[in-house]
């Protein structure tokens, strides 16, 4: 199979999905990650391994005993694996900044002479939280940080490393001061961004790396059926109006799994979504209006979750808690690999974009009504 070369295919297994508690800090994401750098002397307890488990088995992450932060081994997923110049090491979902968990998970990679790139990613695992970010962050066996980049979901720190780098067990940190719920992921190969592993079709789901250092998520079984689909809008006619939770339920799989694609809109489609609003405040320091919703966890009917999104200016006195503004958004395409498109939402985009300035996007292109049936 040829391949464009602004991306390169990786297959892995499907992400399970554990329960989610996701609300947004209070304080903005600038002042989240002002200071990056790596946490080897902040806490009480610094790193060590505790048992015979493998280093490529295992991860560390803080939480909190006796009033202080201490770190604490936690077992890898099981996707994780290593050769003999290569690893690929994949985290539990560590759920941030919630009872004793604090706002850090690290990796303790052994970096030998054979390996050559390294690469650093968060999945987030609610589709609709656009607003979460987090600090990815790489250092020597020194303590020297490498590198560092404030990421969204599935953007990626990639570093090639040099011939005097030093070999031995390096860090890769993962830290989010925002109450949500993510997986990490380490890929260490060698060659330069070149990978080994060739696509399978049975795989459940595949990576595809970006030119523009953002990951893509396919699903096969959602691939079949979009090619397949019949359209809501075509269906059911413009003015059909969907759930919070049934947008979310557009990006999962069949797994539940959080996925670069809709189920049932193609690119160009308008998509009209509402719910009422739970909460609603001004930030000063953002200088946005925080609006948070409850829907559910994708075909979870049972559990619900909080998200916050954010919109310029103070908006608290044209919206309170119980209104429901009609959202209209169009599907734009972010991504297509030997026909495989990747699909997302205008405002996503936006939003993704203005977040690098430090601004939020003003509600006035994605407002269809004030309140349903005005």
């Amino acid at each position: 199979m040829r391949f464009r070369p602004d991306f390169v295919l990786i297959p892995v297994l499907s992400i399970l999905i554990l329960t989610l508690h996701l609300h947004e800090a209070p304080n903005a994401h600038s002042e989240e990650f002002k200071n990056i750098n790596n946490t080897d002397n902040v806490y009480a307890e610094n790193y060590q391994q505790k048992s015979a488990s493998s280093w490529w088995q295992i991860g560390w992450y803080f939480v909190k005993e006796a009033g202080r932060f201490v770190e604490r081994q936690i077992n890898l997923d099981g996707q994780s694996s290593v050769g003999r110049d290569s690893m690929y090491l994949v985290s539990p979902t560590i759920d941030y900044n919630n009872g004793s968990v604090g706002s850090e998970f690290y990796f303790r990679p052994n970096i030998t002479r054979g390996m050559s790139t390294i690469d650093m990613h968060g999945h987030r695992l609610f589709a609709l939280d656009i607003f979460s970010r987090m600090s990815l962050i790489l250092s020597n066996p020194s303590g020297t940080t490498i590198a560092s980049l404030n990421a969204g979901t599935n953007q990626y720190l990639f570093y090639n490393l040099k011939n005097n780098d030093p070999i031995g067990s390096w860090k890769a940190q993962y830290i989010t001061n925002s109450s949500t719920t993510w997986q990490n992921y380490l890929r260490v190969t060698s060659g330069t961004r070149s990978y080994t592993l060739q696509e399978n079709s049975d795989t459940p789901k595949t990576i595809y790396y970006t030119s523009n250092n953002r990951i893509l998520l396919s699903s096969k079984n959602t691939r079949e059926k979009i090619s397949n689909r019949q359209l809501l809008n075509q269906q059911q006619g413009y003015t059909k109006i969907i759930s919070l939770s049934d947008l979310e339920k557009e990006f999962r799989d069949d797994n539940n799994t959080v996925i670069d694609q809709l189920r049932n809109y193609k690119v160009g489609d308008k998509i009209l979504v509402s719910s009422p609003i739970d909460q609603i405040s001004y930030n000063k320091q953002r200088k946005a209006t925080a609006f948070t919703f409850s829907l559910y966890d994708g075909f979870n009917s049972v559990a619900k979750r909080n998200i916050t999104w954010y919109f310029a200016g103070d908006l608290t006195k044209i919206f309170k808690p119980g209104d429901s503004p009609v959202f209209v958004f169009t599907v734009e395409e972010i991504g297509n690999n030997n026909g495989t498109i990747f699909e997302s939402l205008d405002f996503f985009e936006q939003t993704f974009t203005l977040q690098n300035q430090d601004k939020y996007p003003h509600i006035e292109p994605f407002i269809y009504q004030s309140k349903v049936g005005s």
